[in-house]
Order: C-alpha cells, then sequence, then structure tokens
C-alpha cells in the first residue's frame, strides 16, 4: 500500500512543477535562401538566424550530415550566412552557451546545382519529316559522369516522361519545338536549347530540273531529279509517259539523280526509298525541245516614234520553214498571241524593251530570233489640272484648266466626282487651252487622248473645289468647366446650326498635329501646351463648306483640393468632420475620396489608407468619421470626368487627441501645458518601437516636416527645448504606422508673467485635479480662476481643487493675478477605461478549464479589483444581460479568472474598479469559448450533415431544446460577430436558417435561446473554388471507439476515387477506395483532415474526438475505491500547502495576460511543436464586438445603469484608382454607456 501512495505523491510534485515549467517552448532556428538552384559557375547564400533572440552560433547539415564550414567571422548571429556551391538538402540549427543549448533543427532546404546544358539530337536522316514517318528525339548529356539522370521534355511525352528519348509514333502536321533537361543528385541540368522539328503536311513530290530546256544543235541537255530536304532516294524517269531505261546506276542515287538526252520530248521523275519502297508523287514535267532553224521579228507599223502605252505589232517570219504548222513563242510572252507569228503589245513600255520570237512543232523548235529592240517614249504623259481657287465664293466660279506638258494634238475629256463631265466649250477645250469655268463643289480631274484607237495619257490629279455654304459652326467644350487641369479629359463638339439635317465631315485646326475628321476632338490627358485657339468647320455632301467656329482653350496647372477637419481636438469616440474645398464648382461632377495618413517607417513621409464605408466615395465634399479614439492626420482628393481625372492629394491635416495608447505616446517635463520663455522643456516618445520622430504645428500654421535635431537638441527618443515664443504649439510623435497622444505648449513670453499649472493629459472621469498658478519664482495666492472665460474661484486658496471632474468641467481654464493674466489652456476628461477580455482556449473539449484574461488597462497591478460576468442571451431581443460569476469572493486581484469543467458555449465580459471612493471601468465586450458537444437544452444540426459545402450550395441550420425561440449567431472570417437574424443573410422557417452559401459564410454558428441556453457550436466551411472538391466529414464530435467514414466529393456531389487523404498534413491513404474508413476512432485520430484529388485539394477540416463516458472495471478500479478516501485527504492536505505558497504567483498553471492580446489556444489537446493549426474553427480568434447587454447582478455598485454598446465593424476596400494599392481601414461606431 505505502509503494503506490509515494508513487502517486511523486506524480502530483512532478505534475505540480512541470506546471511552473512548461511554459517555455524551445527555439527553432529558419533557414532561407537567396535563391534555390545555383547558377552554372556560381553559388547561393544561406542564411540561418532565431528569431527573437542573439548570440547564436549555427551548425550547418548538408544530406542530413554535418557540414563544414569555414566562415568564422559570419556564421555568427546575427549574421548565420554560408554560401555554397553544391546542392544538397540544407538545414541548421544554432547554438549558444556552455554547456551548448541548441535550437531545434531549422527547416528544410532542397538546393539544386546547375551543372552543364545538353542536346536535342534528331535520329532521322534530313532535314525535313514527312507526315506519318516515324521520329526518334534523343537528349544528349556530355561529361554527366556517372549521374543517375532523371529526364524532362518539352512538350511532355506520357510514354517516355523521364527517359532520354522523346519518340514520335507517327509525325503529324504540326511538328513542334523540343527541349530536355536533366536531374539527379541534386544536380540539374539548363534546359537545352531547341529543336524545331518540321513536318511536311503533303507527300514529298519529286522536282525535275534540266540545266537548259532547248538541246543545242548535237549537243545535250542534262535533268536532275531531286527531292528538297531529304535524302537516301533512288529515282525512275518517264519520256512522254513511258518509262525510261537509264543505264546510269552509279549516278542514279540520291543526291546525284542525273541523266543526259539528246532527245526533245516531256519529261517527268519519280523518288523512292525504304523498304517497302516510299514513293514521292511524280514530279514536274519538263519539255526538252531540239533546235533546228532561226527566225527574224519585224515591226508592224514602223513608227519611228512609239509612246508609254500605246498599241504596237511585231511579227515572226520564217524563212525556208516548208510545211511545218509551226506553235510561235515570244520573249517575252504576249498572252493574247502566245503561239501566233504575232505579238501585240496593247500598251508599250519603257523604251530599251527587247522582243525574241522563235517556232516549234513536235519538241523541234528554232533557234531564237535575232533581238528586235522596241524604242519607247519613257513615261505615258499625264495630264496636268490646275485650279485659280479651291473655294468657290456665293454666287461665283473658278477656273480649271488642263494640259499635257510637252505635246500637242491632245482633246481633253473632264470628270466630276468619278463621272465624265459634258463641257460645251470647243475652243477652249483644245490644247493649249483647255480650260472651263465651273459654279458647283466637286471632285474634278482631265485627260488627254489622240489617235485611232484613241491613246490616253493618265488622268491628271484631282482637285477638290468646295462651295461655301451660309451656316454657323459654333465650338463647344465639354465638360462645359470653365477650368480645365492637367492630366483631365476634354472633349470639344463642332455644332453646325441650320445645317437641315445634312451629314457632315469635320476639319479642325489646333494646337497639335491631331486633326481629326469627327464631330468631337478629344483631349485624353490635357497639359499647358494644350491651352490655345481651336477651329472647325463641316464639309456637306463632302463638297460643301461653312466657315470657322472658334474657341479659346485654357488648361492650368494640376488642381489640389484643401482639406479641413473639425474638431481639430476631439474627445474620444468622438465624430470627426473632413471637408475638402478648394476646388472651383464642387458640385460639377466631383466625387471625393478620403484617406487616413500613415507615417513611413524609414522617411519623414507619409503613406495614404482610404477611409472606406458603403462605398469607395462621396459625391458629398465632406465625410463623417465616427469613434475616433486617437490623434490622426487625414488627406483628401476628388476625380470627375470619364477617363477619371484625379486631383493631386490634399496636404495632410490632422485631428488631435490627448489619449496615449501603448504602441505610442508622448510625455512632456515640466509636465504641464504652460512654461516660461526660456525654460528647458523636454519632450519624451514611448511604445512599441525605438525610432521616433517629433512633429509639431506651431501657431503660425506650419506642420514641421523636419525632426526635433533641425531645431532644437535630440536624445534618444527625448527632445529638449529652449521654449521662446515660436515654440507654442501642438507636439506629438510618429513611429510607423502610429502617431502618438498630442500635448499642446504655451510659452508665456511676457517679461514677468504668470502661468497656469493645468494637466497636459486628459484627466479621466472621476478622478480628483488641481490647478494652481505661479510666477518663475513660486506658486501664487489670493488668484482668480476662469472657466471658459467665467469667474469660478476668488479667494484667499492657493490652488483650484475639484474632487471628482465630469464632462462638464472640461473646457478652457486661466488664472489672474495682480493685474496679470495667464495664457489659457485647454483641460480634456477622459472617459471611463473600457476592458478587453480574452478567453483560452476558444474551443474547448467537456469539462476543460477555460481562462479568462482581463486586459487592455493601464498598470493593472496598480489597485485594479477585476469582475467576472457571463452573459445570458435576452429573451425578446438580441441582447444579452450578464450575470456576475461568484467564487470565493465577488472579485479577484489577478486579472485572470478559471473556470473549471466548462461543457458547453458560453460568453463572458469583465470590468475592474479601484481607488477610494470606488472608481469602476466600463464592461469589456463579449468573448466566447466554443463546445461541439449538444445538449438537451439547446441543439444545433447542419443539412447536408459536414462540415464543407460547395459554394452556392443551400445548407440548412436547425435549432432545438427546451424552447420554441431561437436566434441563430454566427462568428464569420470577414464580419466577425453577427448581432443581426439569419432572415439578415439567409431564409429563417420556424427555428430553422436555410443559406445559399457564399465564401463570406465560412464561420462558427451557434443557436440562442430566450431562456438563456447556448447549443453546441458548427463549423461552416466554404470550397469558393466551383470546380474543386469537398472533404466530407462528421460536423459533430465522433465517440472514442465509433466508426467514421470520410469521402471526397466533386460540385455534382459524386464520390471520387483514387483519392490522397492526409491527416495533420500527412499522406495516411492512398489507394484506389473512394473512402477512408476508422473501425474504431481514438483521440490520436483527432486533428485537421483533408483530401485531394487529380490535383485539386479540398480545404481542410478538424475532425473532434469525445473520449468515451464508460470503460470496462477491472481489479485495479476496486483498490481504487479502497484506497480512494485516504490518498483524497492526503492530496487535499497537499494542495493547501501549495496553495499557500503559491498564492502571491496567483493559480496554479495559470499566467496572468496583462496584454489585450488572446493567449494561443490549444483545443484541449496536447499538440508538439510541430503540429500547430491555425484557423477559424480552431484558432485565436478575434472578436470585434457584441450588441446590447443589460447587466444584472452588478457587484457592490447599486447606482450602476444598464449599459449599452453598439457594434463595431472592420471594413476593407479601396476606391475606384486602379493604380491604388490594396488598403485597410477602421471605421468604429458610437459607444455610449457609464
Amino acid at each position: 500500500m505505502g509503494h503506490p501512495l509515494l508513487c502517486m505523491l511523486g506524480f502530483f510534485l512532478t505534475f505540480t512543477l512541470h506546471c511552473d515549467y512548461a511554459q517555455g517552448d524551445k527555439s527553432r532556428a529558419t533557414l532561407r535562401a537567396d535563391k534555390t538552384t545555383i547558377p552554372l559557375g556560381r553559388s547561393v547564400r544561406l542564411t540561418c538566424s532565431v528569431d527573437g533572440s542573439a548570440d547564436w552560433n549555427f551548425y550547418w547539415f548538408r544530406n542530413w550530415q554535418r557540414y563544414s564550414v569555414d566562415q568564422t567571422r559570419r556564421n555568427i548571429d546575427p549574421y548565420g550566412v554560408i554560401s555554397i556551391s553544391e546542392g544538397g538538402l540544407y538545414s541548421c540549427r544554432g547554438g549558444r552557451g556552455d554547456p551548448v543549448f541548441t535550437t531545434e533543427t531549422s527547416n528544410e532546404i532542397s538546393i539544386w546545382k546547375t551543372v552543364f546544358k545538353p542536346t536535342v539530337i534528331q535520329q532521322t536522316s534530313g532535314s525535313d519529316v514527312y507526315s506519318g514517318e516515324k521520329v526518334t528525339l534523343r537528349c544528349k548529356i556530355y561529361g554527366g559522369g556517372g549521374t543517375q539522370w532523371t529526364y524532362e521534355w518539352s512538350p511532355t511525352n506520357r510514354n517516355s516522361p523521364t527517359s532520354s528519348e522523346y519518340r514520335i509514333i507517327t509525325a503529324t502536321e504540326s511538328g513542334g519545338t523540343y527541349r530536355c533537361r536533366a536531374r539527379g543528385d541534386y544536380q540539374i541540368t539548363d534546359w537545352s536549347d531547341a529543336l524545331t522539328l518540321t513536318v511536311r503536311t503533303d507527300k514529298p513530290r519529286a522536282t525535275l530540273r534540266a540545266d537548259k530546256s532547248l538541246i543545242p544543235l548535237g549537243g545535250t541537255v542534262r535533268l536532275t531529279c531531286s527531292v528538297d530536304g531529304s535524302a537516301d532516294w533512288n529515282f525512275y524517269w518517264f519520256r512522254n509517259g513511258q518509262q525510261l531505261s537509264v543505264v546510269q546506276t552509279r549516278r542514279n542515287i540520291d543526291p546525284y539523280g542525273v541523266i543526259s538526252i539528246s532527245e526533245g520530248g516531256l519529261y517527268s521523275c519519280i523518288g523512292g526509298r525504304g523498304y517497302p519502297v516510299f514513293t514521292t508523287e511524280t514530279s514536274n514535267k519538263i519539255s526538252i525541245w531540239k533546235t533546228v532553224s532561226k527566225p527574224t521579228v519585224i515591226l508592224q507599223p514602223n513608227w519611228p516614234q512609239i509612246f508609254r502605252g500605246e498599241k504596237v505589232t511585231l511579227r515572226c517570219e520564217i524563212h525556208g520553214g516548208g510545211g511545218a504548222q509551226w506553235t510561235y513563242e515570244w520573249r517575252p510572252t504576249n498572252r493574247n498571241s502566245p503561239a501566233s507569228s504575232e505579238h501585240r503589245i496593247n500598251t508599250a513600255t519603257e523604251s530599251g524593251d527587247r522582243y525574241w520570237c522563235k517556232a516549234r512543232g513536235d519538241y523541234q523548235i528554232t533557234a531564237w530570233s535575232d533581238a528586235f529592240r522596241l524604242t519607247v517614249k519613257a513615261d505615258k504623259p499625264t495630264a496636268s489640272l490646275i485650279a485659280d481657287q479651291r473655294i468657290i465664293p456665293l454666287g461665283g466660279s473658278i477656273t480649271l484648266t488642263c494640259s499635257v506638258s510637252s505635246s500637242n494634238g491632245w482633246k481633253f475629256d473632264w470628270f466630276r466626282n468619278g463621272k465624265q463631265y459634258s463641257v460645251v466649250q470647243t475652243r477652249g477645250n483644245i490644247e493649249p487651252y483647255g480650260d472651263i469655268s465651273i459654279s458647283e463643289g466637286g471632285l474634278y480631274s482631265c485627260r488627254g487622248g489622240r489617235g485611232d484607237p484613241v491613246f490616253y495619257t493618265e488622268d491628271s490629279s484631282k482637285v477638290t473645289i468646295y462651295k461655301t455654304v451660309p451656316v454657323i459652326t459654333t465650338v463647344i467644350q465639354q465638360p462645359n468647366w470653365s477650368q480645365i487641369f492637367r492630366g483631365e479629359t476634354v472633349t470639344l463638339r463642332c455644332e453646325i446650326h441650320g445645317g437641315g439635317g445634312a451629314q457632315w465631315t469635320y476639319e479642325w485646326r489646333t494646337t497639335s498635329r491631331n486633326s481629326p475628321t469627327s464631330s468631337e476632338y478629344r483631349i485624353n490627358k490635357a497639359t499647358e501646351s494644350y491651352s490655345g485657339e481651336y477651329r472647325c468647320r463641316g464639309r456637306r455632301d463632302v463638297f460643301s463648306i461653312t466657315e470657322w467656329g472658334v474657341l479659346m482653350l485654357n488648361v492650368s496647372d494640376k488642381a489640389q483640393p484643401v482639406l479641413s477637419v473639425s474638431p481639430s481636438w476631439l474627445s474620444p469616440g468622438a465624430s470627426v468632420t473632413l471637408s475638402c474645398g478648394g476646388l472651383e464648382h464642387l458640385s460639377a461632377g466631383w466625387r471625393f475620396f478620403w484617406y487616413k495618413v500613415v507615417p513611413a517607417k524609414s522617411s519623414s513621409s507619409y503613406s495614404f489608407e482610404p477611409l472606406t464605408g458603403r462605398t469607395n466615395w462621396t459625391e458629398q465634399n465632406s465625410y463623417l468619421i465616427n469613434g475616433q479614439n486617437h490623434t490622426a492626420g487625414y488627406v483628401c482628393r476628388a476625380r470627375r470626368g470619364e477617363p477619371v481625372f484625379y486631383t493631386e492629394y490634399s496636404e495632410p491635416k490632422f485631428v488631435w487627441s490627448a489619449d496615449s495608447h501603448p504602441a505610442a505616446s508622448l510625455s512632456v517635463t515640466p509636465d504641464r501645458v504652460q512654461h516660461f520663455i526660456y525654460q528647458s522643456v523636454t519632450l519624451r516618445c514611448s511604445g512599441n518601437n525605438t525610432e521616433w520622430r517629433l512633429r509639431r504645428f506651431t501657431e503660425i500654421g506650419e506642420i514641421s516636416y523636419t525632426d526635433c535635431s533641425n531645431w532644437r537638441t535630440m536624445t534618444g527618443s527625448s527632445c529638449t527645448i529652449n521654449s521662446d515664443r515660436s515654440h507654442s504649439g501642438v507636439y506629438w510623435c510618429e513611429s510607423g504606422s502610429d502617431f502618438s497622444n498630442t500635448v499642446n505648449i504655451t510659452v508665456q513670453d511676457e517679461n514677468n508673467g504668470i502661468i497656469l499649472v493645468s494637466p497636459i493629459q486628459p484627466v479621466t472621469a472621476g478622478n480628483p485635479v488641481i490647478l494652481s498658478c505661479r510666477d518663475e519664482e513660486q506658486k501664487l495666492s489670493n488668484v482668480f480662476f476662469y472657466h471658459n472665460n467665467k469667474l469660478i474661484q476668488n479667494d484667499s486658496r492657493e490652488e483650484l481643487k475639484i474632487s471628482a471632474v465630469s464632462k462638464s468641467d472640461e473646457g478652457f481654464y486661466k488664472c489672474e493675478h495682480s493685474g496679470k493674466e495667464s495664457p489659457q489652456s485647454w483641460m480634456a476628461i477622459r472617459d471611463k477605461p473600457q476592458p478587453v477580455l480574452s478567453v483560452s482556449p476558444s474551443w474547448l473539449s467537456p469539462g476543460a478549464s477555460v481562462t479568462l484574461s482581463c486586459g487592455g488597462l493601464e498598470h493593472p497591478s496598480a489597485g485594479w479589483r477585476f469582475f467576472w460576468y457571463k452573459v445570458v442571451p435576452a429573451k425578446s431581443s438580441s441582447s444579452y444581460s450578464f450575470e456576475l460569476l461568484t467564487g470565493r469572493t465577488s472579485w479577484t486581484e489577478q486579472n485572470s479568472y478559471l473556470i473549471n469543467g466548462q461543457n458547453h458555449t458560453a460568453g463572458y465580459v469583465c470590468r475592474a474598479r479601484r481607488g477610494e471612493p470606488v472608481f469602476y471601468t466600463k464592461y469589456s465586450e463579449a468573448k466566447f469559448v466554443w463546445s461541439a458537444d449538444s445538449h438537451p437544452a439547446a441543439s444545433l444540426s447542419v443539412t447536408p450533415d459536414r462540415v464543407q459545402h460547395f459554394i452556392y450550395q443551400s445548407v440548412t441550420l436547425s435549432c432545438s431544446g427546451n424552447n420554441t425561440e431561437w436566434r441563430l449567431r454566427r462568428f464569420t472570417q470577414t464580419g466577425g460577430l453577427s448581432d443581426i437574424h439569419c432572415s439578415n443573410w439567409g431564409t429563417m422557417t420556424g427555428s430553422s436558417c436555410t443559406i445559399n452559401t457564399v465564401w463570406s459564410h465560412s464561420g462558427v454558428y451557434w443557436c440562442e435561446s430566450g431562456s438563456g441556453d447556448f447549443s453546441n457550436a458548427v463549423n461552416i466551411t466554404v470550397q469558393d473554388k466551383y470546380y474543386s472538391i469537398i472533404l466530407v466529414s462528421p460536423v459533430h464530435p465522433v465517440t472514442e471507439g465509433d466508426p467514421v467514414t470520410l469521402s471526397c466529393r466533386d460540385k455534382e456531389q459524386r464520390l471520387l476515387s483514387n483519392v490522397f487523404f492526409y491527416h495533420n498534413n500527412k499522406l495516411i491513404h492512398n489507394d484506389s477506395r473512394e473512402e477512408m474508413k476508422i473501425s474504431a476512432v481514438s483521440k490520436s485520430d483527432e486533428g485537421f483532415y483533408k483530401c485531394e484529388h487529380s490535383g485539386n485539394e479540398s480545404p481542410q477540416s478538424w475532425m473532434a474526438v469525445r473520449v468515451s463516458l464508460s470503460s470496462p472495471v477491472d481489479s485495479s478500479f476496486v483498490v481504487l475505491m479502497i484506497v480512494g478516501p485516504f490518498i483524497g485527504i492526503i492530496l487535499i492536505f497537499l494542495l493547501l500547502l501549495l496553495w499557500c505558497y503559491k498564492r502571491s504567483k496567483d493559480f496554479c498553471c495559470i499566467r496572468s495576460e496583462s496584454s489585450s492580446q488572446s493567449p494561443t489556444i490549444n483545443h484541449g489537446v496536447n499538440q508538439t511543436d510541430s503540429q500547430v493549426y491555425s484557423s477559424l474553427l480552431h484558432g485565436d480568434v478575434e472578436y470585434e464586438s457584441f450588441h446590447r447587454a443589460t447587466i444584472k447582478g452588478s457587484p457592490d455598485d447599486p447606482d450602476e445603469d444598464p449599459v449599452y454598446t453598439n457594434i463595431e465593424a472592420k471594413t476593407t476596400g479601396s476606391p475606384d484608382d486602379p493604380d491604388e494599392d490594396p488598403v485597410y481601414t477602421n471605421i468604429e461606431a458610437e459607444t455610449t454607456g457609464m
């Protein structure tokens, strides 16, 4: 009996010690590479680091073997860097101290070394491949050593994806470009140069060539047969359709398929190769002629001068030709008489052309005649047309003159608009005076003619003649803004009044070369150079024209609006109005965009993040921001027109808040608003950063964009100034994206003046405050104190004391003594603080403990007492009431609270108090801990009964239990906690809610009843890839020992086979079965699951395993029943001793949370360092807020009224500007309460 007892005591003490020391996690090194492939002859740099700590030495591993690195200087944190030139699987770890404490081994990175470039070789003769032939490509690697290579081809051939050969069984017409590369033993080649495979689409055709087609007298002609682009052919010869026997074995093989012939005839050939023989198409046919005689060429008629374009006839005469029937051939050939003895030249060409003729019959041919040279005047003459004017005046006419240079005897034809124009002017229409008078607009031309048949000159150039019409032309500017800015788009419209509905063509005279012919002239991006005079006129029916219309366009430099903010100083949570002015005609199509300024980290500049609401812009030039708490800067800009024109950004304007926050805070020494001239004042920045810049806005109305060092002394994060009048103004700190609180510095520059001593920071409502008045030597008595210029104290006291300030005490204060008056200073009153509640874990196993942490308060250990509440759903609305969680007392000194044995979904809030009289904070926002286990009072079910659903699929959530009135709540990935009913985002029927899923519906859902019950919570995951897959897994926890089946489905709900199943990202199932079946689940089966099919991957879902409540009873249970009471007494005694010892350190295994961040949630299971999961279902949850809450059971505060808290929402967006970067903007709703 003694030994088992001692063992249990030892186990208890070991567990207790483990609780104290289990908080620290062993660090893990992080390995990064600047690239994962080593270029040829180069190296890759690896960097090993341990985030958040220093003084590490690093150890390197390649292919899991220790890697020797001779880089002593740079192998020490924070520069754990090595350069490598060999491929392999690399990792590292850090070590420090003596003896050495090492980190976990880092992530592994595969590095590949580039070695050389292979060559693609085509194993087919000849450069051409024909459709249907077999082709083999080989990837040849030179100098590859003994490496076992795996090959990759582009494009991939499924028959040989990793071999060195790429076989094309049947070449197709498409051919293609082929490349290869290889890898092995962490070596990789570059892609080879591309080999382009050309596949001829048609069956090859032999080509027959003759060195000449005419056999000279007593001579021969050589014929050559070939197949272009390929080799290894034999050839077969034909003459006049009959195969020709050729005894020339040696030379009748490609590439010398050549024979010599001495007889005329029609010759052709065919190529053949391979076995069985693959033959080409029959070649082209060549006629071979045998020379027999020589003719003569004679010109008819024999004119001494031929003009270009005139008609000429040549005759071929054969002397002594006997009675042969000849067919004639001319060079050059005339298509009208290719076989006749006459060659008619219908249009003579340039002088110097030569002509030959010959005759043929029965494959006999004469020799070519001697050349006949035809002399032709160089060019065909062109008529010339001249008009004395181009525009016909109203009621008038103009004269046209047609002529042919350096020739005579011509008559003229006239044309208007492409049709011949009848002119009855015989005398005037003959050279050299071919002129006419016209009174109609049109497109005019002329030509000359002579001879029989008539030989015509070229038509003259066309002359456009316009006739003036009596209408008015006006240039209209659109949009009709009096001022156009640089970069805007402007359209000028040419309007013709009194045109009678005619179709006009427009002519513009602009400041640029662009001259459109439409009624609109568009300037896409106006600049100052576009300023000037614009003219337009119209042409009707092509040849009627108007007078010019004129408009002056003025383009100014780009516009910059002016932003104003109201108020400049705000109370926390107050509204801020932004106004964007400084633009002419604010109603003329402007849309306004609003931005928050964000300090840049490495410079004194700002970046801008849009403030988004329902839309990305407003039509009004004002914008309201609700719930602003801290100092912030804003800019605006505007746009108008189509395409969109944007103004410059306005100069930044600031709204200042005296309230500080942990991220950035500014303090002043001496700690007051007013200071005497030349007095030393120190301003100190503090918060979440070490690099600060101090900004100021002085009384002269300027923001200082330079650092403190430019106008005083900067030491670390402190700036010391010797105050003078120019230093009066507003000061704040900036760092990264944070602005500090703003302080006002007022310098008393009057000699022997006095100052008011008042708090520089806001005073919290309910706290006391003391104001006094002093000169440079001492505090003064008999002082008049003024509040908003109203006298409020006038006696012998030195101080004005307010025991508990309220919002009514806020305002301007000043003091007066012996006729001297201090400057006035604003005293701000801060509303009560609101703590931030976090819960851990967010998801729990039945009976697990829940830790509540109440943070967000400055100095949580400074006298605060914390109160803890459970939220209860109201019966008739969507609000909550609060019930105090009571233990030994109604409060705790620690800001954390442990709830044991929590089984179901629940919500909690907290608040704090301190001081005497008692000061209470506001209530925190509600936070929830979710349970997947249902209970009879309230239960939520899902149809279809699974976690994952396809987008746009109908899903029904049904509430059931001991009530008939239900509301469905959800916490989504995008919208946070929803305070509205199902009817706003789905269809509610009775106690069931049906939604058509979209991506924003992914989240946690639960039911709340009017009797105060919470149902189990379920997770809904929406697969937003329409043609992807989902995992079918149980939506509720599975009891240990029960069977479970997982499957994978597509959009059509088809059960998929050959699926990969993963558990916690580890492949556990890979075969042809459609389902993964677990016959009896255990706690080890709990975790994240997903499936993969044909490259598509489902989201992952958590499968919870519920521990079985029943188990077999064995003999050990009987022993425990006997010794249990005795052991229990001893354990209680030891627990009391341990509790007394650790009371000052809070409860065992609970670490106080003084920050507002939620702790890591473990889902009630033990997870190793390598098993960290993050999702909406099982990860850290950040709540936005809850709707309305009424308080029940308030502790020690009978005067507390019900508190109502409105929802605060976060939205993201960007304006309709494609160049804008993504931005993030918080819009906080107003809050009312204590």
